[in-house]
């Protein structure tokens, strides 16, 4: 919505232009497609000590949503 704005500001100029933008953007088809409207939240990385040990770690991913499988998969459990 901010690019958006941004772009048309440095051009026009209209009263409640930035609530128009954003209930534009809102409800672009195209927008709400390539772009999610609510910002992604990672984790913060941590430190942690090497394994010693073969297994003494282990991890676990969930990795998708991704094109769907002709077995109709759609994520990849990692460990």
């Amino acid at each position: 919505m901010n690019k958006t704005y941004h772009a048309i500001k440095s051009h026009y100029h209209w009263p409640n232009m930035r609530r128009e933008v954003e209930e534009y953007v809102k409800q672009c088809r195209s927008c709400l497609v390539n772009k999610s409207l609510t910002p992604k939240h990672k984790a913060p990385m941590e430190i942690t000590t090497t394994a010693e040990n073969a297994f003494e770690k282990c991890y676990l991913d969930v990795v998708g949503p991704l094109p769907v499988t002709q077995g109709g998969n759609k994520y990849v459990f990692t460990f």
